[in-house]
């Protein structure tokens, strides 16, 4: 498995950080930032690409995938002097947002103390969904926008006669797919528990693992058994979370719900991870996509991990929270985890 070793000097990022010269940055035409708020480095940007949405409709919880034109935006309220002003709160960000989106006749999706996602309709008919998340960061906020839209295909088209066989052939594939959904997962249960009582463990396996499969794209990205460990090549846990200023720190953890993207008889992972380190509520550096994870294999992997090493120079003896936040590029989702550590 691929590892990442990242090397942090906190303490010239935190100082960098607040005497930076910012350079002007294009923001999203109609999705405009807070005033006094700036963008802090280059947006990402797809022509296409897919974000998940998640909010409450009816007292559901509601996973939407959208595609089309997507940008992230990293977003400051920065002072005269060029510090970040930290007199602005979360809540104060969330009701500018509403309110813009109230004025351009946008929905509300989901609403809190320090996130908001919402609707609004384009002069051409289409949709712009958005995501401000703020957490509880003082004068900080991310922005999520997507322009909803259909995908163009780049290839000639086929002739009209090959597109009739494709439809019907799509037609037939799903109804197949569809019924073969609602059984194939207690049946292969089965299947691997007759294996089982018949003594054929190889068999056993390879059915439960075909049953992971059949319902892995059910799975929401997310993080489990992130620890602390001693190094990454024993993985023993650490007894505590105390550091000294400059000693790694190892942190792993195991991902489940990515998906795969199939590219002949090969499947594909996309991972990326960005990294925040907090001190009260206050992101004082970070850095996106600082891990890329793609990994290709003929072999459908539902074991992934990840290996981290920081290295914290010179930092300010204090007890830091390390947000690791990891997305799928695959499907769009995203999911993140917290790892609170102590230098002295």
């Amino acid at each position: 498995m691929k590892r990442l070793f990242l090397l942090i000097v906190l303490s010239v990022f935190i100082f960098c950080a607040k005497n930076m010269l910012f350079a002007a940055i294009e923001d999203h035409p109609m999705i405009k930032p807070v005033p006094g708020s700036i963008a802090t480095s280059e947006p990402k940007h797809k022509n296409y690409d897919a974000y998940t949405f998640r909010y409450i409709e009816n007292g559901n919880r509601v996973e939407k995938i959208v595609k089309g034109e997507y940008w992230r935006y990293n977003y400051e309220y920065i002072q005269k002097n060029g510090q970040r002003d930290k007199s602005v709160s979360a809540l104060e960000t969330i009701e500018n947002f509403k309110q813009s989106a109230i004025e351009k006749n946008g929905e509300i999706l989901l609403e809190t103390g320090g996130e908001i996602i919402f609707t609004i309709p384009m002069p051409d008919e289409g949709i712009i969904w958005t995501r401000v998340y703020c957490n509880n960061w003082k004068g900080y906020y991310e922005m999520y926008v997507v322009e909803e839209k259909a995908f163009k295909k780049r290839v000639a088209d086929v002739t009209q006669e090959t597109k009739q066989e494709m439809t019907a052939g799509s037609a037939d594939t799903a109804r197949t797919v569809q019924t073969a959904k609602a059984t194939e997962f207690p049946s292969m249960l089965k299947e691997a528990e007759t294996a089982y009582l018949s003594g054929n463990k190889l068999e056993t396996v390879e059915k439960l693992k075909q049953a992971v499969l059949d319902i892995w794209n059910e799975v929401p990205l997310t993080a489990k058994n992130v620890k602390i460990v001693e190094d990454t090549s024993t993985y023993v846990p650490r007894k505590n979370n105390i550091f000294r200023i400059g000693e790694k720190i190892h942190i792993n953890a195991q991902i489940f719900g990515y998906r795969f993207k199939r590219t002949g008889a090969a499947y594909s992972i996309n991972i990326t991870t960005d990294v925040y380190f907090i001190k009260d509520g206050e992101i004082l550096a970070g850095q996106q996509d600082f891990g890329n994870f793609e990994i290709t294999s003929p072999i459908a992997n539902t074991e992934f991990r990840l290996d981290l090493t920081y290295w914290l120079s010179d930092a300010p003896p204090a007890i830091y929270d390390v947000q690791t936040v990891v997305h799928d590029r695959n499907s769009g989702q995203s999911t993140k985890f917290i790892t609170q550590i102590e230098l002295k």
